[in-house]
């Protein structure tokens, strides 16, 4: 039931960061009026993009695990600069752009700082909200509003992240 559970969440959530992606970096007439209300390969290579780096990220985290306690401290610069770097498939593939992981990894060249920054420290800043949330118990009602909000802080940011990035090589 969970994998279930999970699996419709992955969906609504590329259908909910593919329409931010597009919204943000080409404008608000690039999806329908509600938003983006079929799927296509788009949304497939964008999942298949989120499943792929997930199993990466499970496969190097047991292995950080399986060398011993200090494994995890030792792997986490590399899942900081890796999946800071190969994070930018996402708004290419919402964008309808071709994109490999290689590509991505040189397109993140020489802008490592600003993409941790933008993938990493800005999400946990902005959960911080729903730590206090789940610290304090009784307003729970206010987890999936904050969720929702940290979601498309956290895709905005990628997205122009993205753009200058593109910008910037294109000059």
């Amino acid at each position: 039931l969970m994998v279930i559970a999970n699996l419709v969440s992955l969906l609504l959530q590329t259908i909910f960061a593919v329409t931010t992606h597009r919204i943000i970096v080409l404008g608000a007439d690039a999806v329908p009026r509600w938003g983006i209300n079929s799927w296509s390969t788009r949304e497939t290579r964008f999942t298949l993009y989120a499943l792929g780096l997930l199993l990466a990220v499970i496969i190097v985290t047991s292995f950080a695990v399986a060398i011993g306690p200090f494994g995890p401290l030792l792997l986490l610069p590399v899942l900081l600069v890796l999946g800071s770097s190969l994070v930018l498939v996402f708004p290419a593939a919402a964008l309808d752009e071709p994109i490999s992981l290689a590509q991505a990894w040189q397109l993140a060249q020489g802008n490592f700082l600003p993409l941790i920054t933008v993938v990493w420290l800005v999400p946990t800043v902005c959960a911080l909200p729903m730590v206090a949330v789940l610290l304090l118990g009784g307003a729970m009602f206010l987890l999936a509003p904050l969720q929702i909000l940290v979601t498309v802080i956290t895709v905005s940011a990628l997205s122009i992240a993205y753009a200058e990035i593109k910008r910037a090589r294109a000059t």
